[in-house]
This record gives C-alpha cells, structure tokens and sequence, in this order.
C-alpha cells in the first residue's frame, strides 16, 4: 500500500456556493482518511466559460487556491479554453501509477462520510477485474419513467 494515492477530481466553473458545500462534505470528520495509508489530494479542474474569465470564476479560483487540506495536495487548474462537462469528464484523470486511485466529482455534488470506505472497498474488491470499467456513488435511474407518480411510488 505504500505510495498509493487517491485523487478527488472536481470539475467546477463558476458556483462557488455549490463548490464550497462539496468541500465541506469532504471535510467531514468521519470520511477517516487515514484509514487506507495513502494520500488523498484534490485537483480543481475549472472550466473557462465561453464568455471568458469573469468574477465568479476568479473568486472560485481564488477559493480554491486558498483551500487548506490536510490529507495530501491540492491542485487548482484552469482550462485554456471552454471545454464544456463532457470534455471535462473524459480529460479529468488518468492514473499515473497503476495502484493509484481515483474519483471525479461535479461541483453540485455533495459525499456522505462513508463514501471514502465504500470506494476504496470497491477497488479492493474488483479492481482486479478486467469487466469492471469503474465505480460510482452516483444512483441513476436506468428504466426512465413517463411520469411523476411512477417516480413518486417507487
């Protein structure tokens, strides 16, 4: 387990609200960072609107370049260019070690404080597994239903 790492990826632009609650959920006590023996960095990947580079964007850089963490590293990195949410998912992280780990959140996310034990259970258990292209704390629907009632009853 020596040398592993875990990245928090967050794709973010301009809700600087939304961005700070993520990171307060992140803060939480019991998400026990050291529980695993790695370091856990975060990396600020904002996009640049297509207007440019306006207020809200420079206080969220500023924010973030000011975020104390006292787990691993935090980056802040801003795109060149817009490059919209899809774009920003596919380009967010690609491990630099094979051991290392990884999860990319959006800004308007917020983390229980298990969600740190449950993802690196997920990779001990089926990182191994050629059939498994990732994990995700996300719950989607994969039947879309036709109308509110139906979500309602569920």
């Amino acid at each position: 387990k020596e040398g592993r790492h875990f990245t928090i990826v967050i794709l973010t632009m301009n809700r600087l609200h939304s961005l700070q609650r993520l990171v307060q959920s992140l803060m939480h006590p019991d998400c026990h960072y050291d529980m695993f023996g790695m370091q856990v960095n975060i990396e600020f990947h904002i996009d640049r609107p297509k207007n440019g580079i306006d207020n809200l964007v420079l206080d969220l850089i500023r924010w973030t370049m000011n975020i104390s963490w006292p787990y691993g590293n935090v980056n802040s990195l801003v795109a060149r260019e817009n490059m919209g949410l899809r774009d920003a998912w596919f380009q967010a992280w690609k491990p630099a070690k094979v051991n290392d780990r990884a999860i990319i959140l959006e800004d308007d996310a917020e983390v229980s404080p298990p969600w740190f034990r449950w993802i690196n259970g997920a990779y001990d258990a089926y990182a191994s597994d050629r059939s498994i292209a990732g994990f995700s704390l996300y719950r989607q629907d994969l039947i879309p239903l036709k109308d509110k009632q139906k979500r309602q009853d569920r």
